[in-house]
Order: C-alpha cells, then structure tokens, then sequence
C-alpha cells in the first residue's frame, strides 16, 4: 500500500472518531460550554429530592371505659404524657418536636415552683408540719440540740448503770478483746457501768484492768456465746439480753444501753425522749380518730381532721 493511501486513511479515521465524539457532546452538556463544572466523569449523580414526612405529635391513649379524658397539662395529664414527647423529641429531633417537649416540661416546673411556694406558706399557717420543729434546721439550733441530747444520754446511761450490769467475754488471745476491755474500762469509770469479765479460756486478758476476772463455767453455752468479744446485759436475778457480739465503740454501746432500757422499761418514755437529739411531740403516724369517718373528697374537712390528731397526739407525748 502506497505511502499516499495510507494518510488518507488515517484522516478518514480521525475524521470518523471527531463526528462520532461531537455527537455524544451534542446529546449532553457540553463540556466547554461549563467547563467551571470539571470533569462530567467525577461528579455524584444527583440525589433525588425526597419530602420530608410530617412529624406527628403522639396521640393521648385512650382512657378505659367508664373513665373521662385526664385534663391536659394537669399534673396527672404531664406524669403521663411527658415522656412520651421527651422520647418523640430524642427519636425524632426536629426544632418544633424538642420546643414542644421543652414546653411542656417548663409547664410542669412552672407547677412545681408554685407548689413549693405554697407548701411553704402552709408550714408557716401549720406549726405542727414544719420539720423544723423536730430538728432544727439552723447550724447552732441542731448544736444546742445534739448538746441537750447527749447531757439526756449520760443522765440515762448511769440510771440504767444502777439496774443491770455487764457480762463482758473474752480470750486471752483475741486481740479485739483488748481493745473493748480498754472501752468498757473507760464507760465503767464515766458513767458507772458495772462489767464482770468472763474468760472463755481461763486466762487474763493482757494488759486489761479487769484483773478480778472468772472463768467460763458454762455461761457462755448457756447464753449462746459463741464469738468474742460478746457483751451481756445482766439484771439480778436471771434477766439476760444481748448488748453486743464483736467490737463495738463506746458510743454505740451506749446508744445500744439506751434503746434496751426503753424496751425492757427500765427507762421511761419521758427520760427516753431526752437522750434523742430532736423532738417527737407533733406526729402523724399514730393517728387515733377514726379515718373512715373523713371526707376525703373535702380537703377542709381533711384538714380539720389532721389538726385532731395533731393535739390528740401531742398531748400524748411526754414531756421534755
């Protein structure tokens, strides 16, 4: 094939590939027409615009048959409904779902603020609900109170030292043991606190004061001793109850005296109510009308009926 031929094939295929490309462009946008566009071939394919679905508002359930419609925004209608647009609101947050739910809660605030308000003035109308009245709320109140309260607890504790006695039980080699023998020493000098120490090995504590000690014949098998350090309340002739099994500090020991010679009623109601450090002369718990006589649908009439109970309760508590 001649050198001539062959160019003139060659421009037959050029000029075939140039009108075959040229046609393509004409079907689409042209390049050099947009060229600010880039490359056709990088681009994303369009995304088909989709309309954003409603968000609806959860719909109450119903109430059961025979019930009517709780009010909306009563403090029943929020207890019920408000988490329902709180998680509306989380699930689906769009600016109209959180406003409502932030609304809503802000109803129910606006309610809590106002009953704050008011519970503080009925407090102020009814003495006998201010817990003020039992424990001082004020720093130096509930100190005047906590000092009366500890005076009342040593007065008890030697009144009851003079009734009963304390059967401490001990090992030489229990290293607990030392240590409560050196706090029932100090009780037993402070307060007068009679303690007889019982060796559950026959032999002396060391380093223990109780040096007029016995040994163990029987009593800790008979009592139910099985752990030291124990320690036994004892009332002549053969009244026995447990104070403590384990170390136990001075204090609760105390408290512990206190709380078993109320029940066994070796103090009074009027010396228990001394050693606490707040007054119980205002409560509600003993009521003793008949509560099936009350209206409750008539908040007077409720009303009325709790300060009854107030005086009657009050007049039963001893004194201070």
């Amino acid at each position: 094939m001649s050198p001539a031929m062959n160019v003139s094939i060659f421009r037959f295929m050029v000029l075939f590939i140039l009108t075959f490309w040229l046609a393509q462009q004409a079907s689409s946008d042209s390049f050099f027409s947009d060229h600010e566009r880039g490359w056709f071939w990088y681009e994303s394919p369009p995304v088909e615009e989709v309309p954003e679905e409603e968000l609806l508002l959860p719909t109450p359930p119903s109430p059961p048959a025979g019930q009517t419609d709780t009010v909306p925004l009563s403090a029943a209608w929020l207890r019920e409904q408000l988490p329902k647009f709180r998680d509306m609101a989380i699930d689906q947050p769009s600016a109209e779902n959180v406003a409502v739910y932030l609304a809503l809660q802000k109803v129910a605030m606006d309610k809590s603020n106002r009953f704050s308000d008011a519970a503080q003035l009925a407090v102020m109308s009814e003495p006998w609900l201010d817990e003020n009245n039992t424990r001082s709320i004020a720093t130096f109140g509930a100190l005047v109170m906590d000092e009366t309260a500890q005076a009342g607890l040593d007065e008890a504790v030697k009144m009851i030292a003079d009734k009963v006695g304390i059967w401490f039980f001990y090992e030489s080699t229990c290293p607990y043991c030392v240590s409560q023998a050196g706090v029932l020493s100090a009780l037993a000098k402070s307060h007068g606190l009679k303690v007889m120490a019982i060796s559950m090995d026959g032999l002396p504590l060391p380093g223990s004061e109780f040096r007029n000690f016995i040994r163990d014949e029987g009593h800790a098998r008979k009592l139910g001793v099985t752990t030291t350090p124990t320690m036994m309340l004892f009332q002549a002739p053969s009244e026995f109850a447990v104070l403590s099994q384990g170390l136990m500090a001075g204090d609760e020991i105390m408290r512990r005296l206190i709380w078993l010679g109320h029940a066994k009623g070796w103090l009074t109601d009027a010396q228990f109510s001394r050693t606490r450090p707040f007054r119980k002369n205002h409560g509600l718990t003993e009521v003793v009308g008949q509560v099936d006589q009350v209206d409750f649908n008539n908040p007077k009439k409720i009303l009325e009926w709790f300060r009854l109970q107030n005086n009657l309760h009050s007049q039963k508590q001893p004194g201070r």
